[in-house]
């Protein structure tokens, strides 16, 4: 079954709203436990969804950022 390319996008713009709202991002809840590969993370204070090498790159950001 194809995926409706409107609602997939709408979903996406939804996530990237709730993800811009958030202020401190805490990506602690691993959507599937069972992948190795294709992670995905939500965030327990917003609720958005990143993939895994998007919250790698964040927490990367972060380190940093306390570095500095």
């Amino acid at each position: 079954m194809k995926p409706n390319i409107d609602r997939v996008f709408e979903e996406v713009r939804e996530n990237q709203k709730i993800l811009e709202s958030c202020s401190d991002h805490d990506f602690s809840i691993d959507l599937n436990p069972d992948k190795v590969i294709d992670k995905k993370y939500r965030c327990s204070r917003c609720g958005g969804v990143l993939g895994g090498i998007s919250r790698m790159w964040y927490l990367k950001g972060r380190e940093h950022e306390r570095k500095a």
